[in-house]
C-alpha cells in the first residue's frame, strides 16, 4: 500500500487554484467591458459598425451627426450620451466618439468628452464660428456666393409701392425758350457697384394708356445710385405724371459691374421694376413756387402791437417779414394786417393760402379792431414736395440775363385760411427766426 505525500498534494492543489483564479479574472474583465457598452457607446472597432449618421446626396456621411442617446437610471453615474460620426475622411477611415452629459457624481454637470478622432465638440464650434462670421474653415469667405447673387435695390425714391407720390415737381430751366417746367425724380440705390455704361429705364402706366417713356438716367460717382428724371411726354408743357395713377419703372436693362443682371424673379421684391402711385397735383402750390425765384418781392416790418402791423396781403407776392426782437431763448412775435377780397359774392368766405419757406411756431388770425382777442390759431402743415428746394436766380447787372444759382429753401410749409371777404384781419406770426419768408396766394380756383 503506497503512502500519500501530503506536501505534493497541497502544492498541486495550490497550482490548480491559481489557474482557476486567472481564468475567472479574465472572464470577469470581459463581462465588465461588455456591460459597459450597454451604458455607454461601445467601440466601433470591436463590432465593425458605424454609429447612425445622415447620408448626403452622394452617399457619403454628413457629420458630425447625433446618432444615439441613452437615458440615466437612478443612481447611475452615466447621463445622456450622444455618439458622433464625423463622416468619411479622404483615406476612407471614419472617426467616432461620445459626448457624456453627466459628471462622475451622477449630477449631469460633467464636461463633454470629445471624440479623439473627430475633434468632438471642437468641430461643432468651428462650424458655428464659420456660420457666424461668414468665413469657412480654410479662411475663405462667402463673398463668392454673394457675388453670384443678382443686384438688389437697397433704397429708392419713391419707395416701392408708395401711394400719394407728388406727380409734378416745379423747377426753372434757364435754357433759352424753356422757363418754368415740371418733373419727377426717381432714384434707385443698389447694394453693389453697377455697370455705369447702361442707365436706361422705361416708365409705363399700369393701365397702358400712356406712351412708354425711355429715359437715360445718370449714375453717381460710386456707381450705386441711378437718378432718372421723368419729364412730360414729347417735352410738351403738360404734367410729367397723371394724378392718381400707378406707374412702373422698368430697371431690367441694368446690371452689375461684373455683368450680373437685375433679377426679375425675386419673390420678395420685384427688383427689376419699381412701382408707385401718384397723388394729386396742387396747381396753386406749383404756381407759388414761381414766386420763390421770381417774385415779385416785398418787405414788411411786423409790429408788436396788433393795431399797427404793416400790410402783407397782396396775392402772388413773396414777402420778407421782419419780426420784433425777442428775449434770448424766446420766440419772435409780430403782427401784420391782411385785407380780404372777394370775387362775385361778398357774403361768401374766401380762401387764402400762406406758403412758407420755414415752419412757424404758430400762426394766428383775429378780425382787426378786436384788440383783446382772442386770436384764432391756424394749422401750420407740411406742404407737398412741389419745390422744397429750388435754385436761386442770379441776374447779370449788365445784360439782365438770369441764370440758376445755388439751391435755396423753397416752400416747405403752408397755412390754409378761410376768411370773410371785405374784412381786415390781424395776423400774428410766432417764429424762432426774426425773419419770415411767406408767399400770399388768394385761391380763386383758377390753378
Amino acid at each position: 500500500m503506497r503512502t500519500r505525500n501530503p506536501t505534493f498534494d497541497r502544492s498541486k492543489l495550490t497550482a490548480v487554484f491559481a489557474i482557476l483564479l486567472t481564468i475567472s479574472g479574465t472572464s470577469a474583465c470581459g463581462d465588465s467591458e461588455d456591460s459597459a457598452g450597454d451604458g455607454e457607446t461601445g467601440s466601433t472597432e470591436s463590432t465593425g459598425l458605424q454609429p447612425m449618421s445622415t447620408s448626403g446626396s452622394d452617399g457619403g456621411t454628413l457629420g458630425p451627426t447625433a446618432s444615439s442617446s441613452s437615458g440615466t437610471s437612478e443612481g447611475s453615474s452615466i447621463g445622456n450620451t450622444v455618439s458622433w460620426s464625423t463622416g468619411t475622411s479622404d483615406d476612407g477611415s471614419t472617426g467616432s466618439g461620445s459626448a457624456d452629459g453627466a459628471g462622475s457624481d451622477g449630477t449631469g454637470t460633467g464636461a463633454a468628452d470629445a471624440p479623439e478622432e473627430s475633434g468632438g465638440t471642437g468641430e461643432q464650434e468651428s462650424d458655428a464660428s464659420s456660420e457666424a462670421t461668414g468665413f469657412d474653415d480654410d479662411g475663405s469667405s462667402d463673398a463668392a456666393e454673394t457675388d453670384a447673387l443678382a443686384p438688389r435695390v437697397f433704397e429708392s425714391t419713391p419707395v416701392h409701392g408708395a401711394v400719394g407720390v407728388y406727380p409734378a415737381e416745379y423747377y426753372w430751366d434757364p435754357a433759352p425758350m424753356r422757363g418754368v417746367r415740371e418733373r419727377v425724380f426717381v432714384r434707385v440705390t443698389f447694394d453693389t457697384e453697377m455697370d455705369t455704361e447702361e442707365a436706361t429705364v422705361v416708365v409705363t402706366d399700369a393701365d397702358g394708356v400712356e406712351e412708354a417713356r425711355v429715359i437715360e438716367g445718370t449714375w453717381d460717382e460710386t456707381g450705386h445710385t441711378l437718378t432718372a428724371i421723368i419729364v412730360p411726354l414729347n417735352d410738351d408743357p403738360q404734367f410729367p405724371l397723371s394724378d392718381e395713377t400707378t406707374y412702373h419703372v422698368d430697371l431690367s436693362e441694368l446690371q452689375s459691374e461684373d455683368g450680373r443682371p437685375v433679377d426679375p424673379e425675386d419673390p420678395t421684391h420685384p427688383e427689376s421694376r419699381l412701382s408707385f402711385t401718384t397723388g394729386v397735383r396742387n396747381g396753386l402750390l406749383n404756381h407759388a413756387c414761381i414766386h420763390i425765384q421770381h417774385g415779385p418781392f416785398a418787405d414788411a416790418v411786423a409790429s408788436s402791437d396788433p393795431m399797427w402791423g404793416a400790410n402783407a396781403d397782396l396775392g402772388h407776392t413773396h414777402y420778407t417779414i421782419t419780426l420784433p426782437e425777442a428775449i434770448e431763448g424766446e420766440p419772435h412775435v409780430g403782427h401784420t394786417t391782411m385785407y380780404t377780397q372777394y370775387l362775385d359774392d361778398p357774403s361768401e368766405p374766401v380762401r387764402y393760402v400762406i406758403y412758407l419757406r420755414a415752419p412757424l411756431v404758430q400762426f394766428e388770425t383775429m378780425p382787426f379792431g378786436y384788440t383783446t382777442g382772442p386770436f384764432a390759431p391756424a394749422l401750420v402743415e407740411e406742404a407737398p414736395p412741389a419745390c422744397h428746394v429750388v435754385d436761386s436766380v442770379l441776374t447779370d447787372p449788365e445784360t439782365g440775363e438770369r441764370t440758376a444759382g445755388p439751391p435755396i429753401a423753397g416752400i416747405t410749409h403752408q397755412v390754409v385760411l378761410t376768411l370773410l371777404p371785405n374784412e381786415i384781419y390781424s395776423i400774428r406770426w410766432t417764429s424762432l427766426e426774426n425773419v419770415v419768408h411767406a408767399i400770399v396766394e388768394w385761391d380763386t380756383g383758377s390753378f
